[in-house]
């Protein structure tokens, strides 16, 4: 599957990019010489920079750039451009350069994150998108590498796509989060796409579906011998989730001499390390949210690795574009 093959994204811009793109057009300043940067002005949580992401997306948006007739039609429709300007709109190609510091590079406030050079129109009409993908995605970015480095070196994955605000940013999210450090995904597109290693634990469900926590167990184990993750909490951590965890392990993986290692996983719930009747070291997740492993942290709690469920927002300045212009 090829990510660069997507649908035509020149219309996603805001709607003024359009009536100053035509002004310039009427005034003659169609093909003067522009120069844009993008750049934010603070880190809103005070780490003291911010990790850049998006160069691809933004690459792809621009060799996919053009009006068709439908586009075209419509804003003709909008009685506000020039028939000259519409009919510009039909060669319209990016033929500029671009400048910009690559994905994953630690960025700071008002520096130039991307440099576009380019004429009026076609610098003006971009802005919109770059903004938003660069946005977007250096935000995750930089969330993934603030937990991660709160992890001291353990593993951190990312199973955000339930709470994405839309499908585009659960696959984009997902691949920002791997490169702020992030080890993997629960997002299956991303891996097809991108390659960022998909996997996961199990759901509730799962241990649902069967008569006892004990056969949902052993049915994975079954399944899955060489990679067993099971979910512990489903009814009580303690009195049966790791019980019946260590039943099955004994029953099912030692039999057939398998070198791995247990995987127990605790959603939402922080536990002191405790003995796990002689299986020897155990891995544990912690699936959490983003304060949570902060917490670990803070705490000295002794967990392998971490699934982070949601890597929210954070109130800020987000990237800005200013322009000038040259003769």
């Amino acid at each position: 599957m090829n990510p660069e093959k997507q649908m035509n994204l020149t219309m996603l811009c805001d709607y003024y990019e359009l009536t100053m793109t035509n002004g310039y057009y009427t005034c003659g300043m169609q093909n003067r010489i522009t120069y844009f940067d993008i750049f934010f002005r603070s880190v809103p949580d005070g780490g003291g920079f911010a990790i850049a992401a998006g160069l691809e997306q933004a690459i792809h948006y621009i060799q996919q750039l053009h009006f068709d007739e439908d586009d075209i039609a419509y804003l003709r429709g909008r009685k506000m451009f020039s028939e000259g300007f519409l009919e510009s709109l039909r060669n319209y190609r990016f033929t500029g350069d671009i400048w910009a510091v690559p994905e994953g590079t630690p960025i700071f406030p008002n520096e130039p994150i991307m440099t576009v050079r380019a004429p009026a129109i076609e610098a003006q009409i971009i802005e919109t998108f770059l903004l938003l993908t660069l946005n977007h995605q250096s935000l995750i970015a930089t969330k993934a590498n603030r937990v991660t480095r709160a992890a001291q070196g353990r593993t951190v994955l990312e199973f955000g796509s339930r709470r994405a605000q839309g499908s585009d940013a659960a696959v984009l999210g997902a691949r920002a989060a791997y490169i702020g450090g992030c080890k993997g995904t629960a997002c299956t597109l991303t891996d097809e796409l991108y390659g960022v290693p998909a996997g996961g634990t199990m759901a509730h469900s799962w241990v649902q579906m069967f008569d006892s926590e004990y056969e949902a167990f052993k049915a994975y184990c079954e399944i899955y011998p060489d990679n067993p993750t099971l979910l512990v909490d489903t009814y009580n951590v303690l009195k049966s989730g790791i019980p019946n965890a260590i039943k099955v392990f004994n029953k099912v993986i030692l039999p057939l001499g398998h070198l791995v290692q247990p995987v127990f996983a605790y959603a939402e719930h922080i536990m002191q390390r405790n003995g796990h009747a002689g299986m020897g070291e155990v891995n544990r997740i912690l699936l959490c949210q983003l304060d949570l492993v902060l917490q670990c942290h803070l705490s000295c709690i002794d967990f392998h690795s971490f699934s982070v469920l949601h890597i929210p927002r954070t109130p800020g300045s987000g990237p800005h574009s200013s322009g000038t212009g040259s003769g």
